[in-house]
């Protein structure tokens, strides 16, 4: 049996009105770069201090792509960013689409389709064949989808259905719409090395091993995940790790 997950600890409180919603977040060296929810424009906050205290915003890149609705950020295999304009409260959206913004050099918009119909998402993953992997918002089992190659062009690409995940039952605290909020799926992140997988509700991060690097394989295999409760937060969404 696992032992239980370290308590959390504060480093810092983002009070920038730029990051009231937090949606997105990934750690590059000792910078967090996070993106705040929705929008019509895709802004990457950086916060050079955030894993020493400090969470007051450093620098800002501007993508000159509007987006739908933004809802989270991953890192590529070769370290480039990847935006999920994901969001679809309504379930109407024909299309949905990731924006890849490397560090130097223009972005890229992919267009992507669900084989199913429209899905609300607040989750993507990359795998290491720089394959999108989006977990949507779904109360029982979220769907775990994915392209079947890395997109090319506007597209829009097919995502392919490859399993779903159902997260277990957590009595923590938190987020805006009570218990059954502890199971909606609001951001997903993978360890530098991409042997651990975390998926985040409004109320728990939840790690899966993946050994292989493969995050859709972790996801719906199975496994028990590992439950670490995190700080009684209005709005959850954003998960990230550090470089260790």
């Amino acid at each position: 049996m696992a032992s239980p997950a370290p308590a959390p600890q504060a480093l810092c409180a983002v009070g920038d009105p730029e990051l009231t919603e937090l949606s997105g977040m990934v750690v590059t060296g000792s910078t967090v770069v996070a993106m705040a929810d929705g929008g019509r424009r895709v802004e990457l906050h950086h916060l050079d201090g955030a894993l020493d205290g400090d969470c007051s915003i450093s620098d800002t890149r501007t993508v000159d792509i509007n987006p739908y609705d933004v809802e989270d950020l991953a890192r590529g295999p070769d370290g480039a960013l990847w935006v999920a304009d994901t969001g679809d409260n309504e379930t109407r959206r024909e299309t949905v689409a990731v924006i890849v913004v490397p560090a130097d050099g223009e972005p890229r918009l992919h267009r992507l389709t669900y084989p199913d119909g429209p899905h609300d998402a607040e989750a993507l993953l990359v795998d290491p064949a720089g394959r999108p992997v989006v977990v949507t918002k779904e109360v029982g089992t979220a769907g775990v989808y994915r392209t079947a190659e890395p997109p090319e062009g506007t597209g829009p690409t097919p995502l392919e259905r490859v399993g779903g995940v159902e997260l277990p039952a957590s009595d923590t605290r938190g987020g805006p719409v009570g218990s059954f909020g502890s199971q909606l799926v609001t951001g997903a992140a993978a360890s530098a090395d991409g042997r651990v997988v975390a998926l985040r509700t409004y109320t728990d991060a939840w790690l899966y091993r993946a050994p292989d690097g493969d995050p859709a394989m972790a996801l719906t295999e199975n496994a028990a995940p590992l439950q670490v409760p995190l700080p009684d937060e209005p709005q959850g969404e954003a998960v990230a790790f550090t470089p260790d």
